[in-house]
């Protein structure tokens, strides 16, 4: 694996920006200060005025994700339990964020599923579905890992990625929009509704942000 350039500085502005959102985040919301994402989250929170915000903005968010685990996987960040996966510094974490502890950080591998992927946007398109939104669709599967990874499932158990290709697509703005979705059921629709279309939602605030005025 190759090791990230300035390795140290990178993994205290992660920390830090932990940090500065008081450690009563996730890593999706981390990621998104970090790179310097224009949602309506973070305009609600006020992290959009941050010091760490759009500190990473060069990187991207598969690779900001990719540092976060590697931290959490080293024992240098923590996750909470219970029903917000938030990020918490661990001691060593503080100790690499004051530059008394070296830390390394690898770029993430380059994925190898593209083609899979490929395939199942041009299925969900065969079904008559609208065009998936590519970036929506990488958002919502990172959404599926980390809510997987939270709960000890498989992904697929969650969602599989035919079922998130149609959100891609659909865009569902609401529990019954949700609910209309070939592969959703009422007790999915309950119990990850709320996350998958607050993904959906942040995605289509970012879309009009950025669009000229």
């Amino acid at each position: 694996l190759d090791t990230v350039e300035e390795s140290q500085v990178v993994a205290q502005k992660i920390l830090s920006c932990v940090v500065r959102c008081d450690q009563r985040y996730g890593a999706g919301h981390v990621a998104d200060v970090l790179r310097g994402a224009q949602t309506q989250k973070l305009r609600t929170t006020g992290h959009d005025q941050l010091s760490t915000y759009g500190l990473l903005s060069s990187r991207t968010t598969r690779e900001i994700r990719a540092w976060i685990d590697q931290l959490v996987a080293a024992g240098h960040l923590s996750v909470a339990s219970g029903d917000y996966p938030t990020l918490y510094l661990t001691k060593t974490g503080i100790e690499i964020m004051r530059a008394e502890r070296e830390v390394s950080l690898f770029l993430p591998k380059k994925a190898a599923s593209t083609r899979k992927r490929a395939g199942t946007l041009d299925a969900a398109r065969e079904e008559g579905a609208p065009e998936p939104d590519a970036q929506l669709f990488e958002a919502l599967r990172t959404l599926r890992r980390d809510m997987a990874r939270e709960r000890g499932v498989p992904p697929y158990l969650l969602f599989n990625d035919r079922t998130l290709a149609l959100m891609a697509g659909y865009k569902p703005r609401s529990t019954p929009e949700f609910l209309a979705l070939k592969g959703i059921g009422e007790r999915k629709a309950k119990d990850l509704g709320p996350a998958f279309l607050g993904a959906i939602a942040d995605h289509l605030a970012a879309q009009e942000a950025s669009e000229p005025s």
